[in-house]
């Protein structure tokens, strides 16, 4: 009987312990986003200036995440993280001042309404290469 009180309790402690499921199928929408820090080391291309951004977000049926900033055109793909579904992980790449900008970026959702992310990216031509990072916001917009 023992054994089976503490199989109950350890069941029920895991499910309040375990990552909830804030925005399954509820990312689609438009988010403002705001860049709250950034940093880089290239001299000759500016990226993540600090402001506000329109974000509009679009799930597919499954895990895949497509996120597109309205100012930049800038379209990021990525999933949902199976393991903690408030977790989204995008990446994108694209032509930029005679070179390849390459970005990865991570969101935690905090609830249906809000979430933080952080980005890191690098730029190269094919001789030089240099790269910077941002921080950001999201909030959704109604």
């Amino acid at each position: 009987m023992t054994i089976f009180f503490i199989s109950v309790a350890a069941l029920i402690l895991g499910c309040l312990l375990a990552p909830t499921n804030l925005l399954a199928g509820e990312y689609d929408g438009t988010w403002q986003a705001k860049v709250t820090k950034h940093s880089s080391t290239c001299k000759h291309i500016g990226k993540a200036i600090e402001g506000d951004y329109t974000a509009y977000i679009q799930q597919d049926e499954g895990a895949t995440i497509t996120l597109t900033v309205k100012e930049t055109g800038t379209v990021f793909q990525g999933v949902r993280m199976k393991a903690d579904p408030r977790i989204i992980q995008l990446q994108a790449s694209f032509l930029r001042e005679a070179g390849i900008v390459s970005q990865k970026m991570n969101i935690e959702m905090i609830d249906e309404n809000t979430g933080n992310g952080n980005a890191n990216w690098d730029w190269s031509d094919g001789l030089m290469i240099c790269g910077g990072n941002y921080t950001f916001t999201l909030k959704r917009k109604k």
